[in-house]
């Protein structure tokens, strides 16, 4: 074969014998032994970034005689631009020895020419990985790739690119681009801040590095890069650099530093300065409460064209409206409104916002109207004419602007004749508000709501906020459903990418493949459970990271505090107007959303959630509310109180014991919980069980009489029993703990604990007993209604009743004595006690 260098230098001339050889076979060439020069500083940062190279086995093969002649015709075909022959060869070539470049390389090229780029990008690809130290041409392929819209694999061979030449500041630049215009702004900002640690001095790297923080929400280090950018620029300042460096110090508040940036770009003079940045100091002086120096800067904007600096206009006038001069801001705006282009309904807004804070308010409302027509749908506009309306004592314009209505003069006399029979039907109200709960701004009916508790009107203030409160949670709950299935979705498509990345480094790759070693199964095991807790917490939805993505709700307006805090008072207000199954399904829907982390909130909820179905005897949702509270207040007197009044009314008694004997395991001292289990277990049949618990409960508390009562009854019914081995001993012991009872509960209560000693000793067949116990009572209360008689506390003869045992002592007496035939005596007692 004819050496190729001969054909191109014949073709092409000997001069360009170079450019040919780069052209065709790409920029890797042998290597020659250099000295070893002293590295520079830009070089030393690079080396440091440079990563670790991974070896290859040599691609370049030397190609047969045979081979080569073929690759020679082929490249004359290429320089005579006969490229379907060319094609030709360079196949069979490949067909050969398919792991040699050059051909691949030489058919990149020709369909470069053929203005195949697709193709053409695919075989340079190919001559890329067989030559993975040809950094320029890799470099080109990232370019390549970028045009065709593949940023992916421009950053892939950009990275490959940096991998063999590290401190090429273009594939640097290049490859943090790819990167932003994906989206990955996190890796873009690295690569640009490399970039920039090698040229500190240049503005354009500091300014797109600076963006980028400021996009990720680190605006400190975007200051830093700013400052340390015109801090190496030594001769000539960056002025487009010192404006966003302004601009950052004014977002954050420094207004001291960015006046002192200004002052030190301008001198002794600021009026050499450029007009932005002048005008930038103009606002953090007023800022800084030093007004006069600031109209001095602003005196010089007011000698330029209003519409060639319009923008500068509109900040003077929002500063000096910001810093409470509206008479001064008013006049600028003025100044603006007299260029047609610039006289819009933003302007006339600011002005009346103006007219409001000067007192002006007829000219306020005049001007807030006037926005309306040209923008009808403008909150802002509405809450603020409905402020101005409230203020002139009109409240009915101030509730119609909120609603949308239009203040046309028959609307108005529309809405006066039809005032009384839309106040009387709240049902027809509420269903207008569910029809367009989805179209009205939620702020809107916000303030509207505001203005009706305000006036006193809780029935408006209810019927116009729980559509709005229920939609809200219902539209976030969806919304959080569809964003975790998107996160989802897109962990499982990062995998896949990652996958196939993984595979398309590998698909070049040459050498010999290794064996692989079998892992451990134990190893996967442990690898898949990681990965699936991964991917658990990846479905988990940072509410803070998408409030902005969040559907346009009062919950979203307000925030999860306020939102809850006005969920509160509705409820309550509900509550009070004995609106219950609408306060239920607003607490039903805020439990079950799970919007709300407060854990303190959420109990007070269901907490609410018990006594408003207690109130609407729904004591089905009221027993499963209260266990919840029974949980939380395990140690509570009042809340098993209210547990008991609510288990009475359901009758459920057989399906508590063994949600109360689980919550005494988590709560072991728990004197209440003690009690109930007893009492369970005591109407059960299990006395020995109820005995036992009735003991850890009497040490917890020693001198409460009424678990002595409780032991003793307990000890009664084993008694009672017929499988009790020694009713002698429990007889003993349950009139042990009577007597002990009865010293305990004191003379104060002597009616009760005889009544009690008297039904026990009724129960053993103790007559003669129990009857002078029972007549005792009887003695006891009659003293007790004479006392009260004198005292003239009559009072109510049920409620006395209440603590009256007449009743109950006269028909046990005459049951004793029936039982021991005495019937005319028994009749007596009933006659006297009972009969009325």
């Amino acid at each position: 074969m004819e050496d190729l260098s001969d054909e191109v230098e014949e073709a092409l001339g000997s001069s360009d014998e170079q450019e040919v050889e780069i052209e065709l076979f790409g920029a890797q060439q042998k290597r020659k032994r250099k000295k070893r020069k002293r590295l520079t500083r830009e070089e030393r940062i690079a080396r440091q970034h440079k990563p670790k190279k991974r070896k290859t086995a040599s691609t370049q093969s030397k190609l047969p005689p045979d081979v080569a002649q073929l690759m020679g015709e082929a490249n004359s075909h290429y320089i005579s631009r006969e490229f379907p022959e060319a094609l030709k060869l360079l196949h069979e070539v490949v067909r050969r020895v398919p792991n040699v470049a050059d051909p691949y390389h030489t058919l990149g090229l020709i369909y470069e020419e053929m203005d195949d780029k697709k193709k053409s990008l695919e075989f340079y690809l190919i001559a890329a990985h067989l030559t993975p130290k040809d950094s320029t041409l890799w470099k080109r392929l990232g370019q390549m790739s970028r045009e065709q819209g593949m940023l992916k694999q421009a950053i892939y061979c950009y990275k490959r690119c940096l991998g063999n030449s590290s401190g090429d500041a273009d594939a640097m630049w290049d490859r943090a681009f790819c990167l932003a215009e994906l989206g990955e702004n996190k890796k873009a900002v690295e690569g640009f801040e490399q970039l920039f640690e090698l040229r500190p001095y240049d503005g354009l790297v500091a300014r797109e590095t600076a963006k980028l923080y400021h996009k990720l929400g680190q605006s400190q280090r975007a200051i830093k890069i700013l400052e340390r950018c015109l801090q190496e620029q030594k001769d000539q300042t960056d002025y487009h650099s010192a404006n966003m460096l302004c601009e950052l110090y004014m977002e954050l508040g420094s207004f001291e530093k960015c006046v002192q940036l200004v002052q030190k770009l301008g001198g002794s003079s600021v009026a050499t300065l450029p007009i932005d940045l002048t005008i930038k100091l103009g606002i953090c002086l007023a800022y800084l409460n030093h007004i006069d120096k600031a109209e001095q800067c602003f005196d010089l904007l007011l000698n330029c064209d209003v519409q060639s600096y319009s923008d500068l206009y509109l900040d003077v006038a929002e500063t000096l409206q910001a810093v409470e001069l509206p008479d001064k801001a008013l006049h600028v705006y003025n100044l603006i409104t007299q260029v047609p282009a610039l006289n819009n309904a933003q302007i006339w807004k600011k002005q009346a916002a103006c007219c409001a804070k000067l007192k002006d308010v007829h000219t306020a409302i005049s001007l807030y109207e006037k926005v309306l027509t040209e923008l009808p749908k403008d909150v802002s506009t509405r809450v603020a004419l409905s402020d101005l309306y409230r203020q002139v004592h009109d409240l009915s314009k101030a509730v119609m602007i909120l609603q949308g209505t239009d203040l046309s003069e028959s609307t108005l006399a529309a809405e006066a004749s039809g005032a009384a029979s839309s106040s009387s039907n709240n049902d027809e109200t509420v269903e207008t508000a569910n029809d367009d709960v989805a179209t009205r701004d939620p702020q809107l009916v916000y303030q509207e709501a505001l203005l009706h508790h305000s006036k006193g009107d809780m029935v408006q203030f209810c019927d116009v906020l729980l559509p709005f409160l229920l939609y809200a949670i219902k539209m976030d709950v969806l919304f959080l459903q569809k964003k975790e299935k998107a996160m989802e979705s897109e962990s499982q498509t990062n995998q896949k990418a990652e996958q196939e990345e993984e595979a398309a480094d590998t698909l070049f790759d040459l050498r010999p493949a290794r064996k692989e070693r079998n892992q451990p199964v134990v190893e996967a095991v442990v690898e898949e459970t990681v990965t699936k807790r991964r991917r658990r917490r990846r479905k988990k939805v940072d509410l803070e990271e998408v409030a902005n993505e969040r559907p346009n709700t009062l919950l979203k307006l307000l925030g999860e505090e306020k939102f809850f805090d006005l969920a509160m008072q509705v409820c309550k207000h509900l509550a009070e107007l004995e609106r219950y199954s609408e306060a239920s399904t607003l607490i039903h829907d805020v439990v079950k959303s799970d919007l709300f982390n407060d854990s303190t909130k959420m109990k007070q909820m269901k907490f609410m959630a018990v006594a408003i179905a207690f109130n609407s005897e729904d004591y089905v949702a009221a027993y499963e509310s209260v266990r919840y509270v029974c949980t939380e207040k395990p140690y509570s007197i009042p809340v098993w109180n209210l547990f008991n009044k609510i288990l009475t009314r359901t009758g459920a008694y057989s399906g508590n014991k063994s949600f109360l004997t689980r919550l005494l395991q988590k709560h072991p001292s728990s004197i209440p919980l003690m009690l109930l289990v007893s009492h369970l277990s005591s109407m059960s049949g299990s006395y020995n069980a109820a005995i036992s618990e009735y003991f850890k409960a009497l040490h917890q508390s020693p001198n409460d009489p009424m678990i002595h009562l409780c032991i003793g009854v307990s000890y009664l019914n084993l008694a009672m029993s017929r499988v009790t081995a020694d009713r002698h001993y429990c007889v003993i012991r349950a009139l042990t703990f009577f007597d002990r009872y009865y010293d305990l509960r004191g003379p104060e209560k002597e009616n009760e604990c005889a009544f009690n000693l008297a039904r026990a000793c009724q129960q053993l067949g103790l007559h003669h007993v129990a009857v002078p116990l029972y007549e005792r009572v009887l003695r006891l209360e009659a003293t007790r209604r004479e006392h009260r008689v004198i005292n003239g506390d009559v009072g109510d003869p049920h409620e006395m009743h209440d603590s009256d045992l007449t009743w109950e002592t006269a028909y046990n007496l005459s049951l004793i004595y029936k039982l021991t035939g005495n019937n005319i005596l028994a009749r007596q007692v009933l006659q006297d006690f009972i009969v009325v």
